[in-house]
């Protein structure tokens, strides 16, 4: 008797799975679609509980009168538009039907990969939708995209296409050319050696905001640019910052520090007074060393992940080298770079930058709000030497109070409240005429004036 009731279940499944596949056959050759809804399109049904869903949130004070006229009104007038479809058909959407375009639009030029795409989607603030949920797109969810026939106009069931009831969001031509792109990617040809960009600021960059180092990445259209990693996953809402402008930058501040004829004495004169500080040396290397150890414990606990170790692990180290007491000869070295700085500005290669930037510097602190996108440096030792005896230009007022985000959003993502105007003050004061910049194993800001030499780095508290 179990027997015969397990056939009869077997049989029932089975049935239940022809009338299944039957009906979903039926409608895709009616146009509807089946399955998960792909990004880039809603429905009428989705958006009446989106309706409902700002009532809700409206009656519980979750947002304000304002801000519920406002999306009712957007969503009602859309659905306007679509009173000839059925609840149930799918409609672009609002905003993801933008998304779609962008990746097939920088698919088809030819030079970006799955992973650039969904680097771009992500800054843009679009994020996955149905089965993958609201997360950042990868390499896995932007790739069925840009071979979906769905954003043609078509519907499919088991590998077979009809015409659809929805509206395409593309071309024929421009999904043809991105399946060609692919195509050559995957192509074993020899291909040309692409050019290894060079990026001056590597190593040195980091991101004022969450101060993390900024990688260098070419965008779309093959400009480059420095990013913060934490900026795919919406971790920190800076942007990217054209790298050009940001060399540019701190090549141009390097080319206007102007060295007395009596350098050489003033350096001497600032070292003895330095070796008078030899306790408060020896107290910055043991508190730095002691800094060292206390975060090797707690990555050998597992208190800390790798990458965080990493990072300051590295940031003490350059510390700790900051502390070394600065040569004659290097500064002889530098002075003379800086005499031909100016040299450099209109004809500098990238490589020629990255050997100037990090023989003399050692980080760069980078915003993309901040008027020539530099916030401030760390330079190493003999350049901190001749730069406190030198003479360096003059930073307006004005430069440093425009310096603010209108728009704390400007993504629609993530929000700047998260800056730290405490931790190493090297975001340039609004109010004062300065230019921050950190030394070692003490946070320190130097006074820019006119005509002035650079007064000695001094506490912040003083």
């Amino acid at each position: 008797m179990l027997h015969l009731f397990a056939l009869l279940a077997q049989w029932d499944n089975q049935n239940r799975a022809r009338e299944t596949a039957k009906g979903k056959a039926a409608r895709a050759r009616a146009g509807f679609w089946n399955g998960t809804l792909a990004f880039g399109y809603t429905t009428l049904k989705y958006l009446n509980r989106n309706l409902l869903l700002l009532g809700e949130q409206f009656e519980m004070s979750e947002i304000d009168q304002e801000a519920y006229i406002k999306h009712t009104r957007l969503i009602e007038d859309y659905m306007e538009r679509w009173t000839h479809v059925t609840a149930g058909d799918a409609i672009p959407h609002l905003k993801n039907k933008y998304g779609v375009i962008l990746a097939y639009e920088m698919y088809s030029i030819g030079n970006a990969s799955d992973h650039d795409v969904a680097v771009c989607l992500n800054e843009e603030g679009y994020r996955t939708t149905g089965n993958w949920g609201e997360k950042p797109f990868e390499n896995d969810t932007v790739r069925p995209i840009l071979q979906n026939r769905f954003y043609l106009g078509e519907t499919q069931y088991k590998g077979d296409w009809f015409p659809g009831r929805h509206e395409a969001l593309i071309s024929e031509e421009l999904f043809q050319k991105c399946q060609e792109v692919r195509a050559r990617r995957r192509s074993r040809t020899p291909r040309k050696k692409s050019t290894k960009r060079i990026y001056p600021l590597s190593r040195l960059a980091l991101c004022a905001q969450c101060e993390q180092p900024l990688r260098g990445q070419p965008n779309w259209q093959d400009r480059r640019y420095y990013r913060a990693p934490k900026r795919a996953d919406r971790a920190c809402s800076g942007r990217m910052i054209p790298a050009i402008e940001a060399e540019q930058a701190v090549l141009a501040y390097l080319a206007q520090i102007k060295l007395p004829t009596d350098w050489r004495e003033r350096v001497l004169e600032l070292s003895r007074a330095k070796r008078g500080d030899s306790e408060s040396f020896e107290t910055k290397k043991t508190r730095l060393e002691n800094r060292l150890e206390r975060l090797k414990t707690l990555y050998k606990l597992g208190d800390i992940e790798q990458e965080e170790y990493i990072t300051e692990r590295a940031d003490i180290h350059s510390k700790l080298e900051a502390l070394k007491p600065s040569q004659v000869p290097e500064m002889e070295d530098a002075a003379a770079v800086l005499e031909q700085v100016g040299k450099l500005l209109k004809k500098a290669k990238p490589k020629e930058l990255e050997i100037l930037f990090h023989s003399m510097l050692t980080t760069v602190y980078l915003h993309h709000d901040y008027p020539g996108y530099v916030v401030g440096i760390e330079p190493k030792p003999f350049l901190k030497d001749l730069m406190d005896v030198s003479m360096l230009p003059t930073r307006t007022a004005s430069d440093t109070e425009s310096w603010h985000d209108d728009d704390p959003d400007p993504d629609g993502g993530g929000n700047n409240t998260g800056r730290n105007q405490n931790d190493r003050q090297v975001v340039a004061n609004r109010n004062d005429d300065i230019m921050d910049h950190v030394d070692a194993g003490e946070d320190h800001r130097v006074a820019v004036t006119e005509t002035n030499p650079v007064a000695p780095a001094m506490d912040k508290s003083s």
